[in-house]
Protein backbone atom coordinates (compact mmCIF):
# COMPACT_ATOMS: atom_id res chain seq x y z
CA UNK A 1 0.00 0.00 0.00
CA UNK A 2 1.45 3.48 -0.98
CA UNK A 3 -0.48 5.43 1.44
CA UNK A 4 -0.57 5.28 5.46
CA UNK A 5 -2.08 7.80 8.07
CA UNK A 6 -2.06 7.37 11.69
CA UNK A 7 -1.93 8.63 15.30
CA UNK A 8 0.54 7.55 17.17
CA UNK A 9 1.53 8.48 20.81
CA UNK A 10 5.31 9.57 21.15
CA UNK A 11 6.85 10.33 24.87
CA UNK A 12 10.19 12.48 24.80
CA UNK A 13 13.11 12.35 26.33
CA UNK A 14 11.79 14.49 29.57
CA UNK A 15 8.94 12.04 30.04
CA UNK A 16 6.63 14.20 28.11
CA UNK A 17 3.71 12.43 26.19
CA UNK A 18 2.99 13.66 22.73
CA UNK A 19 0.34 12.90 20.05
CA UNK A 20 1.51 12.91 16.65
CA UNK A 21 -0.72 12.35 13.87
CA UNK A 22 1.87 10.73 10.95
CA UNK A 23 1.01 10.96 7.30
CA UNK A 24 3.09 8.55 4.47
CA UNK A 25 3.51 8.08 1.04
CA UNK A 26 5.74 5.79 -0.88
CA UNK A 27 6.70 7.74 -4.36
CA UNK A 28 6.46 5.65 -6.85
CA UNK A 29 8.53 5.93 -10.66
CA UNK A 30 6.30 5.47 -13.42
CA UNK A 31 6.35 1.26 -13.42
CA UNK A 32 5.54 1.41 -10.10
CA UNK A 33 8.31 0.65 -8.27
CA UNK A 34 9.07 2.15 -5.09
CA UNK A 35 11.51 5.37 -5.24
CA UNK A 36 11.44 7.06 -1.53
CA UNK A 37 9.29 7.62 0.91
CA UNK A 38 7.82 11.28 2.50
CA UNK A 39 6.14 11.30 6.12
CA UNK A 40 5.03 14.35 7.81
CA UNK A 41 4.42 14.44 10.87
CA UNK A 42 2.44 17.04 13.48
CA UNK A 43 2.11 17.09 17.17
CA UNK A 44 -1.69 17.20 17.48
CA UNK A 45 -1.50 16.59 21.10
CA UNK A 46 -3.18 20.57 22.34
CA UNK A 47 -5.96 19.84 19.63
CA UNK A 48 -6.66 16.37 20.75
CA UNK A 49 -6.64 17.31 24.51
CA UNK A 50 -9.04 20.59 23.60
CA UNK A 51 -11.12 18.31 21.41
CA UNK A 52 -11.55 16.29 24.51
CA UNK A 53 -11.51 19.28 27.04
CA UNK A 54 -14.95 20.15 25.04
CA UNK A 55 -16.79 16.77 24.98
CA UNK A 56 -15.79 16.74 29.12
CA UNK A 57 -17.72 20.36 28.99
CA UNK A 58 -20.18 19.74 27.05
CA UNK A 59 -21.36 16.59 29.13
CA UNK A 60 -20.86 18.30 32.35
CA UNK A 61 -23.35 20.98 31.10
CA UNK A 62 -25.80 18.40 30.01
CA UNK A 63 -25.25 17.19 32.95
CA UNK A 64 -25.85 20.18 34.98
CA UNK A 65 -28.93 20.57 33.47
CA UNK A 66 -28.19 23.71 31.32
CA UNK A 67 -29.95 24.80 28.33
CA UNK A 68 -27.43 25.71 25.60
CA UNK A 69 -28.40 27.98 22.68
CA UNK A 70 -25.98 29.98 19.64
CA UNK A 71 -27.34 32.66 17.89
CA UNK A 72 -25.96 35.12 15.26
CA UNK A 73 -25.68 38.38 15.23
CA UNK A 74 -29.79 38.63 14.71
CA UNK A 75 -30.65 36.40 17.12
CA UNK A 76 -30.99 33.87 14.45
CA UNK A 77 -30.64 30.40 16.26
CA UNK A 78 -27.72 28.39 15.24
CA UNK A 79 -27.69 25.48 16.84
CA UNK A 80 -29.67 24.37 20.62
CA UNK A 81 -28.81 21.30 22.94
CA UNK A 82 -31.35 19.12 24.09
CA UNK A 83 -32.02 20.80 27.30
CA UNK A 84 -32.95 24.08 25.60
CA UNK A 85 -35.19 22.49 23.45
CA UNK A 86 -36.63 20.20 26.37
CA UNK A 87 -37.49 23.71 28.34
CA UNK A 88 -38.81 25.08 25.77
CA UNK A 89 -41.16 22.64 24.57
CA UNK A 90 -39.61 22.44 20.76
CA UNK A 91 -38.28 19.73 17.87
CA UNK A 92 -34.73 20.73 17.34
CA UNK A 93 -35.60 21.73 13.77
CA UNK A 94 -38.61 23.81 15.30
CA UNK A 95 -36.17 25.86 16.67
CA UNK A 96 -32.99 26.40 14.66
CA UNK A 97 -32.70 28.98 11.77
CA UNK A 98 -36.10 31.21 13.33
CA UNK A 99 -35.19 34.58 15.84
CA UNK A 100 -34.26 33.73 19.61
CA UNK A 101 -37.62 35.81 20.17
CA UNK A 102 -39.63 32.54 19.17
CA UNK A 103 -38.97 31.96 23.41
CA UNK A 104 -39.09 35.63 24.81
CA UNK A 105 -42.13 36.20 27.04
CA UNK A 106 -42.68 39.85 26.56
CA UNK A 107 -42.71 40.60 29.85
CA UNK A 108 -39.71 42.24 30.57
CA UNK A 109 -39.15 46.51 29.01
CA UNK A 110 -37.86 47.24 25.94
CA UNK A 111 -35.17 49.13 27.55
CA UNK A 112 -33.59 45.67 29.63
CA UNK A 113 -33.52 43.84 25.91
CA UNK A 114 -31.72 46.71 24.65
CA UNK A 115 -29.15 46.96 27.60
CA UNK A 116 -28.80 43.05 26.96
CA UNK A 117 -27.76 43.76 23.39
CA UNK A 118 -25.58 47.08 24.38
CA UNK A 119 -23.38 45.26 26.71
CA UNK A 120 -23.28 42.03 24.10
CA UNK A 121 -22.31 44.36 21.46
CA UNK A 122 -19.59 45.64 23.19
CA UNK A 123 -18.32 42.25 23.16
CA UNK A 124 -18.79 41.84 26.77
CA UNK A 125 -20.67 39.03 28.68
CA UNK A 126 -24.05 39.61 29.58
CA UNK A 127 -25.38 37.92 32.99
CA UNK A 128 -29.21 38.08 34.48
CA UNK A 129 -32.35 36.75 34.06
CA UNK A 130 -35.19 36.44 31.55
CA UNK A 131 -38.89 35.25 31.84
CA UNK A 132 -38.89 32.80 28.27
CA UNK A 133 -42.18 31.73 26.76
CA UNK A 134 -42.33 27.74 25.99
CA UNK A 135 -44.26 26.55 22.96
CA UNK A 136 -47.49 25.82 24.89
CA UNK A 137 -47.04 29.71 25.42
CA UNK A 138 -46.06 29.06 29.36
CA UNK A 139 -43.57 31.33 30.50
CA UNK A 140 -40.54 30.85 32.96
CA UNK A 141 -37.64 32.22 34.58
CA UNK A 142 -34.28 31.31 34.15
CA UNK A 143 -30.81 32.79 34.95
CA UNK A 144 -28.79 33.62 31.98
CA UNK A 145 -25.15 34.22 30.59
CA UNK A 146 -24.69 35.44 27.24
CA UNK A 147 -21.21 34.90 25.56
CA UNK A 148 -19.93 36.76 22.28
CA UNK A 149 -17.77 34.21 20.80
CA UNK A 150 -16.20 34.60 17.72
CA UNK A 151 -17.11 31.39 15.20
CA UNK A 152 -13.62 30.28 13.77
CA UNK A 153 -15.81 29.38 10.38
CA UNK A 154 -17.00 32.66 9.54
CA UNK A 155 -14.81 34.53 11.57
CA UNK A 156 -18.20 36.52 12.97
CA UNK A 157 -19.35 36.80 16.01
CA UNK A 158 -22.12 34.85 17.32
CA UNK A 159 -23.54 34.58 20.65
CA UNK A 160 -23.49 31.58 23.10
CA UNK A 161 -26.11 31.78 25.79
CA UNK A 162 -26.33 29.23 28.84
CA UNK A 163 -29.95 29.10 30.93
CA UNK A 164 -30.68 27.38 34.05
CA UNK A 165 -34.71 27.32 34.89
CA UNK A 166 -35.70 29.24 37.77
CA UNK A 167 -37.90 27.33 40.15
Amino acid sequence: ESEQDFIYTNVTKAGDTLICSWVNRVIKDKDGEPQFYISIVKDVTKELYKTDLIKQLSYAVEKAGYAVVETDREGIILSANEQFNLINGYQHDELIGKNINIINGRKLTKAYYKSVWQTLSSGETWDGEFINKKKDGSTYRCQSTIVPVINEWTNKVDYLGIQKEIE
